[in-house]
């Protein structure tokens, strides 16, 4: 099991540029000038304060990945590895606890494991063909790893098991124990006929 930093983007309204994308932006232009300016040395120091500090990275949280998911992210095989890099992404941006998607003023709840995703984005995210993905997507639900739901502006995906693949301990749940009775009937009825018996 590995244990990876997550970033979150915040949520941009639609035709916009997004956040990540304008920050990139700036941070390549300060780099660089901060390159110009300073060297080599200077650019480094920026991007471990700016980036990797101790404090980002606590602030950052932690995401769990199942540990085959990781090994295989630059496996040789075509296949392998985008199931591998598609599996990344669904744990990567899954609820951790429950939460609310809003697309284009629709709210969708999420759960715990799930997640709202749009099947172009995740084509282009891939860098695959759409036929490939459809195969692939098909074979993990047919593998049981994940259950899709079909909404209006995207895809729920729900990981299976996701409590137990990110390493949580599920708590086992017991029948319930019939409540103890002072005493059988059958006993009673029993005791009653042989002391009548006893007596005659």
């Amino acid at each position: 099991m590995y244990t990876i930093l997550r970033y979150v983007p915040p949520q941009v309204p639609p035709n916009t540029p997004s956040e990540p994308a304008c920050f990139q932006g700036k941070v390549t232009a300060k780099c660089a000038a901060n390159l110009i300016k300073g060297g080599v040395n200077h650019f480094k120091t920026f991007v471990m304060s700016k980036f990797y500090s101790m404090e980002n990275l606590i602030k950052g949280g932690y995401c769990s990945f199942p540990r085959a998911v990781i090994e295989n992210l630059d496996h040789p095989e075509k296949q392998i590895r985008t199931i591998a890099k598609a599996l990344f992404i669904f744990f990567r941006d899954a609820y951790f606890k429950q939460g609310i998607v809003v697309i284009k003023e629709s709210a969708y709840p999420c759960m715990r494991g799930q997640l709202i995703t749009n099947h172009k984005d995740l084509v282009i995210e891939l860098k695959i063909n759409s036929r490939d993905w459809d195969r692939y997507f098909k074979d993990l639900k047919e593998e049981n790893v994940i259950q899709v739901e079909r909404l209006r502006y995207g895809t729920r995906i729900t990981l299976i098991a996701y409590d137990k693949l990110i390493g949580a301990k599920l708590r086992e749940v017991s029948a319930p124990k019939a409540p103890k009775q002072a005493d059988d009937v059958a006993n009673i009825n029993m005791e009653e006929m042989f002391r009548e018996a006893g007596n005659g």
